[in-house]
């Protein structure tokens, strides 16, 4: 039985499962917290925040305090995964879903165990594949930081996206510790477009503070289609509908737990790289999102071109510089993604809980472990990439992709919270025992203010942006998408069935899943989600 499995704690099967914890090297809480950066921090911070510029219309103090708030919230829910982490799983790389095991029940988690290996990541590799492979496009001078965007043929960027993740993969297998080597030197590099947005955009409000939005909020310009009644001025509905936009920028920061058993002692590093790693991104945040602020501009190419408005020679290398680290940090996530990814299919096959697991380990008897994780990883990814790269060629547009991402922060702050919940029943309950997780000061407000926050902004978002709006203004323009722009775009509509196709999937994959395994497995014996 389960080391864990008395009084009825957990219904999961009884699966014998050898997990090997010697490696050839293990992950140190450094690289961990690299990991993680790595999977928080991309690019979306120097481009999303112009929605957040738009809903707060220029009022500086309303776009900081949008951010301080979100952050708040995020810290709040990772601190509960200082406790929570420390529960001992059923399979060492089952990241979440191994401690909702524990806290919440075996369908639950089986129930996330198949979303993240099924979904989550795969989406989160081939949307941030494409924009990888944009950002490598938007180094040409001709292209970085036009109104227009990249204007070469979409389908180039499909087939750069799909070569730079067939690269990666191929470079893992060759060397297992590729991705974390990676992962330390991208998450560093993260930091100079960083300190270099922060630096020119306080220096651009102290030579130009007529544009610096914290002294003239009016100065802010909202797009020359685009007429603001409230331009400048504070709005507490504008911070409300700024928060799930910005709540996406710290998805992912319990991707570490997908790595478990590669990590030198988890039971201390994994609560550790949490925490610090969401401490040190919402600071980034908040300081890039202040010198933005203090431009008058909402992303970095725009901030380049007022600093060097009368220096073309210097506007043009200083945006080559600022694409070629912004094409970095989206390697950065890739990889990240790809390094969660492997451990979340491992888990479903191991625990024998995916269609075609039998198949699966036949085909791969023999060979190392770590070459099926990634050949399987690969596989899913290429069937989430290939259905909706084909309209997205068709359409020249890279909103889709962008869209399908977008639903899954919405969901999984309410799974967090929902976990973080769980945590503090468990003091009821005893399904962890005490004398297996020493109980953590503050876990009950950190918990209530997580659940208050992840559940009221995500519902908030999903309803407003996704129904409300849809319904009142149908034909606006999506703010989805990177850096590729032309004649097509997405309005608000469009969105809206994008957006709960994706959510529908979300939630369908597990019992498609199940589905499967009943047409083509008569003998399994585990338990199903229904």
């Amino acid at each position: 039985m389960n080391s864990f499995d008395k009084s009825g704690q957990t219904s999961s099967p009884d699966i014998s499962i050898t997990v090997k914890t010697e490696t050839a090297k293990k992950i140190s809480l450094f690289s961990a917290i690299t990991i993680v950066i790595g999977a928080i921090v991309g690019s979306g911070v120097f481009f999303k925040n112009i929605g957040v510029f738009k809903e707060n219309h220029g009022n500086a103090y309303g776009i900081v305090l949008s951010w301080v708030i979100a952050t708040v919230i995020a810290l709040a829910t990772a601190y509960t995964y200082g406790e929570i982490t420390r529960a001992k799983t059923k399979t060492a790389n089952s990241g979440l879903a191994g401690w909702s095991e524990r806290y919440v029940g075996y369908k639950f988690s089986r129930f996330l165990k198949i979303i993240y290996g099924l979904f989550l990541y795969p989406i989160y590799i081939m949307a941030t594949s494409i924009f990888c492979a944009e950002a490598i496009l938007n180094c040409n001078p001709d292209w970085a930081g036009t109104e227009s965007g990249i204007n070469t043929s979409f389908w180039y960027v499909i087939l750069i996206a799909l070569v730079i993740v067939t690269v990666l993969i191929f470079l893992n297998l060759a060397c297992k510790t590729f991705s974390n080597k990676l992962a330390k030197y991208t998450t560093l590099i993260k930091f100079i477009p960083s300190a270099l947005v922060i630096v020119l955009g306080i220096t651009l409000g102290c030579l130009k503070p007529e544009n610096n939005l914290f002294i003239h909020p009016e100065s802010f310009n909202p797009g020359s289609d685009i007429i603001d009644d409230k331009k400048g001025k504070f709005d507490f509905l504008g911070v409300l509908n700024s928060l799930p936009g910005i709540m996406f920028a710290f998805d992912s920061f319990l991707i570490i737990g997908n790595v478990a058993k590669d990590i030198k002692n988890p039971k201390k590093n994994i609560p550790l790289s949490i925490i610090i790693s969401l401490g040190v991104s919402g600071i980034l945040y908040l300081l890039i999102t202040i010198g933005f602020c203090c431009s008058g501009q909402s992303q970095p190419y725009k901030l380049i071109e007022a600093l060097c408005q009368d220096n073309k020679a210097l506007n043009t290398a200083m945006k080559i510089i600022i694409s070629s680290l912004l094409f970095v940090c989206i390697l950065g996530v890739l990889n990240s993604f790809l390094i969660g990814g492997t451990g979340a299919v491992q888990t479903l096959v191991n625990e024998e809980i995916m269609v075609g697991t039998k198949t699966i380990n036949k085909i791969f008897n023999g060979k190392p472990e770590h070459h099926k994780d990634w050949i399987l990883l690969f596989s899913v990814f290429f069937i989430y990439f290939l259905i909706i790269s084909i309209p997205s060629g068709i359409l020249s547009t890279d909103q889709m992709y962008d869209g399908f991402t977008s639903v899954i922060p919405t969901f999984s702050f309410m799974i967090f919270a929902f976990v973080a919940i769980m945590s503090v029943v468990n003091r009821k309950t005893q399904r962890v025992p005490v004398s297996e997780v020493s109980y953590q000061k503050f876990q009950k407000t950190a918990a209530i203010i997580s659940a208050i926050g992840c559940f009221g902004i995500n519902l908030y978002g999903m309803f407003y942006q996704f129904l409300i709006r849809t319904i009142l203004t149908p034909s606006d323009n999506s703010s989805w998408g990177l850096f590729y722009h032309n004649s097509t775009t997405l309005n608000l509509y469009q969105a809206t069935i994008v957006f709960w196709i994706a959510a529908i999937t979300f939630i369908g994959i597990p019992f498609l899943n199940d589905l499967l395994i009943k047409c083509t497995n008569k003998n399994y014996q585990q338990k199903l989600l229904v």
